[in-house]
């Protein structure tokens, strides 16, 4: 009822404001400020999301083609229904025991190396050497998250793929949610080129966003369900 294209918004946007790539890109300006130097910050933070956009657009694009290429069954639709339901109970738990639990996620298992590689690429010589090494940084981070946080672009590009919308409908959705899903990441990165200070998170405001993913997804999940039984 809300129309797809706020659908779209609302799912980047949670998406995004999940992602640990947020934290990789505030560590970067956070490096990148004292430099006081407003075109490198924005060529290497920038870099580091250009990088991020393309690489999930191609992540966007492969799960929606699947899902358009084996022809969504009702089987399918309901292990969709089921892995958004289990997706926002985990979020829900995590809300629920926020602080008290070992975080197990891709950035926390590698901040050490993380912030290594950042400052290598900060205190390089050239700009063509911070350029690379931030490609290099943005492949690895995109990758090394898309085995734990694949659940949002599948649901979405599992929903899209029930609209039949033709070939540029649904290509123009994909970078719609592409773009929202990074719109956190732009924000960031203009807040700290126009003041040229790091940006720090609220982790306080953590919890909140948990709730909201894990309402959204169990939301989804029960949709799907209806919608199966209604056709039923």
């Amino acid at each position: 009822s809300i129309g797809l294209p706020v659908f779209t918004i609302a799912m980047g946007m949670l998406d995004g404001l999940n992602h640990a790539s947020t934290w990789v890109l505030i560590l970067m300006i956070s490096l990148l400020a004292p430099l006081k130097d407003r075109t490198r910050m924005f060529t290497i933070a920038g870099t580091f999301i250009s990088v991020q956009t393309l690489i999930y657009f191609v992540v966007l694009a492969v799960w929606f083609n699947l899902f358009a290429l084996i022809n969504i069954s009702r089987i399918i639709q309901m292990v969709i229904a089921a892995t958004a339901l289990l997706a926002g109970t985990i979020y829900f738990k995590k809300y629920i025991y926020f602080g008290q639990t070992l975080s197990l996620t891709s950035h926390e298992i590698a901040k050490p190396g993380i912030y290594t590689h950042i400052r290598k690429i900060v205190q390089a010589q050239t700009l063509i050497a911070s350029i690379l090494g931030t490609i290099a940084l943005a492949i690895v981070v995109q990758i090394s998250e898309l085995t734990y946080t694949s659940v949002f672009p599948a649901l979405y590009s599992a929903v899209l793929t029930l609209q039949k919308f033709g070939t540029l409908h649904n290509y123009g959705y994909l970078a719609l949610y592409d773009f929202a899903y990074m719109l956190d990441d732009l924000i960031i990165l203009a807040i700290a080129v126009i003041t040229i200070n790091p940006v720090r998170p609220r982790e306080r405001k953590y919890p909140g966003l948990l709730l909201s993913s894990s309402l959204v997804l169990a939301g989804l999940g029960i949709y799907i369900l209806m919608t199966l039984f209604l056709v039923i």
